[in-house]
């Protein structure tokens, strides 16, 4: 089931010392599958498919409007 956040979600991931914020633009879901580290913006209107993996080790990934991230994708940061 997807969820869909318009204000921003901070939350600190077990034993990694990684913090994860993420800001999503009106209308864009996120499945409850995808993993999502470090600090992402994504514009409005995206989805982010399961097993999906959007990782921002060495700085923020920016994604803009109407994208469409599919499964298996990984897109990483390090």
């Amino acid at each position: 089931m997807p969820l869909s956040r318009e204000a921003s979600v901070t939350s600190s991931l077990g034993g990694s010392g990684l913090r994860t914020s993420l800001r999503l633009g009106s209308g864009t879901q996120v499945c409850a599958d995808a993993e999502l580290k470090g600090e992402i913006s994504m514009g409005s209107k995206c989805f982010v498919h399961p097993k999906a993996r959007i990782i921002a080790l060495d700085g923020p990934i920016v994604i803009g409007d109407g994208n469409l991230i599919e499964e298996q994708t990984l897109i990483i940061n390090e």
